[in-house]
């Protein structure tokens, strides 16, 4: 009875084993193959010539107003904030 289950455990530890290096080598391969769709594959879609700048998307850039620091729109801008925020809260009540 023994030796029988000695066989069946190292059948069961074997075919265990085969799972395992079957599992890496599909992974390698799934790796390989992105890498290499990775590196093919240019950086823009929409065909624009390549900047140097890799994968990495550009920062929007801030808008400047003048670099004087008027901020004449601010007052415009609350006003019309404070406009949204009741409007936003009446909407809220009635829904």
């Amino acid at each position: 009875m023994w030796p029988l289950i000695v066989v069946l455990m190292s059948a069961v530890l074997i075919v265990f084993a085969m799972l395992c290096v079957g599992a890496v080598v599909v992974g390698l391969i799934l790796w390989i193959k992105t890498r290499r769709e990775r590196r093919e594959r240019p950086d823009r879609a929409d065909g624009e010539d390549d900047d140097g700048g890799g994968n990495l998307t550009r920062r929007p850039r801030t808008p400047s107003n003048g670099g004087d620091g008027d901020l004449s729109w601010w007052p415009q801008f609350e006003h019309d904030f404070a406009e949204y925020e009741a409007r936003e809260r009446a909407s809220r009540r009635r829904g």
